[in-house]
C-alpha cells in the first residue's frame, strides 16, 4: 500500500522530519520514539502526518526507527516500509584512490625521487619498531614498479569501492586504510629486522578481509551454524590464497592485512549504526586524509 510507505526528508536545518506518514505508521514511529525517550512533535500535513524531531536527536531517532523497521520487516510478511537509508549506495571511491596511487608513482619517477622515498617511507620492520610508525601508512602509497602499481590499483578500485559502497565513501576509505596500517604493523612485529616492503596490497587484502567479515556475519545471522554461513569466509580465504600467495610478494603482509580487515568487517556488522550521513562520511574522510598527510610529514 503506497500510503504506508515512508517518505523521509532530511532537512538542512533543525528540526528534521518524517513526512507524509499514514496514521498507522505515524503511531508506530511515535511508539518507537517514546520507548527510547526521544522528544518529538507531530503535525497533520496536507498528505499525512509529519513527525518533527530536534536535530540533536537525529542519530538516536534514526537508530530507533530503523530497529522498528527491521522488526516490522522480519515479523510481518505483508507490511513493507522503506528504510530510512538504503543499505547500499554505490560508491567509486576506491577508483579515485587508485588514481591517487598512480599519480604518486608517476610523480616520483618524473622527479627521480622514487628510490629516496622508498628508503625514507617504506615499511622497514626495524625502523617501525624503533618508533617510525608513519611508515606503516606511507608504505601503502609506494610501489616498486609499474606492474606492481597496476595490480594494486585494479584491485583497490574494485575491492575498495565495494567496501565504500557498504560503509559509505568516507568510512570505507578509513576502514581500508586502518586495515593496511595494522597489517604492516603486525608484519613488522613478526619480522622485527631485515624486512622492507612497500605497496597498497596490504590494504587491498584488508579490503578483501572487510568484505569477507561483513558477509560472513551477514550469512551467519541468517543461516546460523549451517554450511551456507561459512561460504563467504571460504571464498575470502580462497581469494587470499589465490591472489596473495604468488611469487615475489609479501605473503605475511597480505595475510595480516586480510585478518585485520576481517575483524573490522565483523565488528562493523555487529555494532553497525547507520552513520551514512554526509557529516559522518566527511569527518571520516578528513581523518583518512590527515593520517596520510601527517605520516608523510613524519608526525
Amino acid at each position: 500500500n503506497s500510503k504506508n510507505c515512508l517518505f523521509l526528508t532530511m532537512m538542512n536545518t533543525s528540526p528534521f522530519s518524517y513526512n507524509d506518514l499514514s496514521e498507522t505508521i505515524a503511531n508506530s514511529y511515535m511508539l518507537a520514539l517514546s520507548v527510547n525517550t526521544i522528544p518529538y512533535e507531530i503535525e497533520k500535513g496536507a498528505h499525512g502526518w509529519d513527525i518533527l524531531i530536534d536535530a540533536a536527536y537525529e542519530e538516536e531517532a534514526t537508530r530507533a526507527i530503523e530497529e522498528f523497521l527491521f522488526e516490522t520487516h522480519t515479523h510481518s510478511s505483508d507490511t513493507y516500509v522503506e528504510p530510512l537509508f538504503p543499505e547500499y549506495i554505490n560508491s567509486y571511491a576506491g577508483i579515485w584512490i587508485s588514481l591517487v596511487l598512480i599519480i604518486i608513482h608517476i610523480g616520483l619517477f618524473l622527479t627521480h625521487e622514487h628510490d629516496k622515498f622508498i628508503k625514507i617511507y617504506g615499511a622497514s620492520a626495524r625502523s617501525i619498531l624503533q618508533g617510525e610508525y608513519y611508515r606503516t601508512v606511507t608504505a601503502l602509497m609506494l610501489h616498486r614498479d609499474t606492474l606492481h602499481l597496476i595490480g594494486n590499483s585494479v584491485f583497490m578500485g574494485l575491492l575498495g569501492s565495494a567496501v565504500c559502497t557498504i560503509f559509505g565513501w568516507g568510512s570505507g576509505l578509513l576502514a581500508v586504510l586502518i586495515s593496511g596500517i595494522i597489517g604492516n604493523l603486525l608484519n613488522a612485529y613478526l619480522y622485527e629486522v631485515n624486512h622492507h616492503s612497500i605497496g597498497a596490497s596490504t590494504a587491498v587484502f584488508g579490503a578483501l578481509g572487510i568484505l569477507t567479515g561483513y558477509q560472513w556475519v551477514s550469512h551467519f545471522s541468517r543461516y546460523g551454524f549451517r554450511l551456507k554461513s561459512f561460504a563467504a569466509l571460504a571464498a575470502g580465504l580462497a581469494l587470499l590464497g589465490f591472489l596473495g600467495a604468488s611469487k615475489d610478494v609479501d605473503i605475511l603482509a597480505h595475510f595480516f592485512g586480510f585478518i585485520s580487515g576481517l575483524i573490522i568487517g565483523i565488528f562493523y556488522h555487529l555494532w553497525y549504526i547507520s552513520h551514512k550521513n554526509n557529516k559522518t562520511q566527511t569527518i571520516h574522510f578528513i581523518l583518512f586524509v590527515l593520517i596520510i598527510l601527517l605520516s608523510f610529514l613524519k608526525i
